[in-house]
Formats: C-alpha cells, structure tokens, sequence
C-alpha cells in the first residue's frame, strides 16, 4: 500500500516514522502539523528531523559514490593484473632486487594473485557500499546498512584512505539511526 505525506504529499515508505522529505509525522491517523496539538495524540516530528534525514541522505550519497569508484577502480585492477605485475617486477628489475625469477620468494604467479586477490577485495567493498547506500537513502533497515558498510571498510582496509573514508561514513549512518524506518 503506498501511503503519502499529510504535509508535502510525497510518498512515503511503509515503515517510516517521518516524511524524509519534510520531517512530518508519518504515523497512520497523524493529522497535518496545522491541526496538531499535544493532547491529540498525535507524534510531532523531531525537531532536527529534517536535518536528520538530509545528514542521511548526504552519508547515502557518500556511499554511493564510494561503491561505483571502488567498482570501476577494482575491474580496472583486475583486468590490468598481469601487466601491472609485469610493471612490478620490471621496477624490482631497475632496483636490482629480482633474482633467479622471483622477489623475497614470489614469483610472477604469485605476484599477479596478489593483485588479483586485492582487486577482488575492492570490488567486494564497492558491492558492499552501494547495497549500503542503497538502504541508507532508502532510510531502510538500518543494521543491514550499518553492516554492509562496515563490511565495506573492513575490505578496503587495504588503502589508509579508504580506511579513514570507511570508518567516518559507518560512524555518520550510525548517526542518524532515527531517520531510518526499519
């Protein structure tokens, strides 16, 4: 059943407690913020419930944004492992430190699976973050959210920066845990 804002006429999903667009009551039988007086029975909005809802949806695009860069930068990664491994050897070569086919024990193979393996772990991270961003823009269950994007970080823990970048949006969606619906 789609149901519609009494203050702005937007619709509304099932579960939210707020208009994400203007912070409204959503509640069944909540009557328009004109008509509302505390003995009613009726649930005002949050005063920072606009904020609140547009705090998510900034964090909502910041993991969108981090799933289809993490994406296209893994694909790349992966498509581009054997010469990228050629690249590195080649360097090793410059400095010397490639004997007898292989570096501190890693041959090419082995060289060419490391990068593979990390592409892998990217594409994850970006899988993760869009599927995020997705119930975070959605203002949909929150714990899948925070988790998918804890995920996220977690397997793209390979750069400090997307570290960093990971550890502050889990900290923004925990955040705005109340304009979530579910």
């Amino acid at each position: 059943m789609t149901r519609y804002c009494t203050e702005c006429g937007r619709e509304i999903a099932d579960g939210d407690k707020f208009c994400p667009y203007c912070g409204a009551s959503a509640e069944p039988g909540a009557a328009p913020s004109g008509n509302w007086s505390p003995g009613a029975g009726y649930q005002q909005a949050p005063e920072n419930a606009r904020w609140l809802n547009d705090y998510r949806r900034v964090t909502a695009y910041l993991l969108l944004l981090w799933g289809v860069i993490a994406l296209i930068d893994g694909i790349y990664s992966a498509v581009l492992s054997e010469s990228s491994a050629d690249t590195m050897i080649d360097a090793l070569e410059d400095a010397g430190l490639w004997e007898n086919g292989e570096y501190m024990g890693l041959d090419r193979n082995d060289f060419v699976n490391i990068i593979l393996v990390s592409s892998m772990a990217e594409i994850i991270s970006g899988a993760l973050a869009l599927v995020s961003g997705h119930f975070t823009f959605r203002a949909q269950k929150y714990k899948l959210s925070l988790w998918c994007c804890l995920l996220s970080t977690i397997f793209a823990c390979f750069g400090i920066i997307t570290l960093i970048c990971g550890i502050y949006v889990t900290y923004r969606i925990s955040n705005c845990k109340e304009s979530f619906g579910s």
